[in-house]
């Protein structure tokens, strides 16, 4: 059905790094895309007529206190609104709220009920993989795997599922 499995981070690749979007109340304001992921995601889409995009974002911001989940979920349907009215269909939204005991102590992030002995943020492929056994798929269904992102997570998470990792 698909020929190729696209994974986007979202701040940072597939718009602004705007720290932590969402914490303050003009936050839709600051949403600006990256057009040089926007046109990569436009010509995958000539390349690649049969793929599943899915964007895997980190947001330690709910870990923080910042902002709920529920705004992450907001946000992240206001992107995928904007996107389609570009003509980019971005399938599937996937987030980590949480922090691992060692990421929150280097960042000074109290214990709460996101932080985990081991989270589910990037590069943990686990939320991926549970989407894509959600969906009646396998990591090993697709011929090709592209990991689109700006960080060392990004590049680890292609690296754990043996995916080319694309640098924005």
């Amino acid at each position: 059905m698909y020929d190729c499995l696209i994974i986007i981070d979202r701040d940072g690749t597939l718009i602004e790094n705007e720290h932590y979007l969402g914490k303050e109340n003009d936050w839709k304001k600051k949403i600006k895309f990256i057009d040089k992921t926007l046109f990569l995601l436009k010509a995958l889409d000539v390349i690649f007529e049969r793929n599943l995009k899915i964007v895997f974002t980190n947001q330690t911001g709910v870990a923080r206190g910042y902002f709920s989940e529920e705004k992450v979920i907001e946000i992240n349907d206001l992107i995928k609104k904007k996107l389609e009215k570009r003509g980019l269909n971005i399938h599937h939204w996937i987030f980590s709220p949480e922090a691992d005991i060692e990421y929150a102590k280097k960042n000074d992030i109290q214990l709460n009920d996101y932080v985990k002995t081991v989270s589910s943020r990037k590069p943990n492929p686990t939320l991926l993989l549970q989407k894509l056994t959600s969906l009646g798929f396998s990591i090993t269904f697709f011929n090709i795997i592209l990991v689109i992102g700006d960080s060392k997570e990004d590049k680890k998470l292609a690296e754990n599922i043996h995916a080319k990792f694309i640098k924005i």
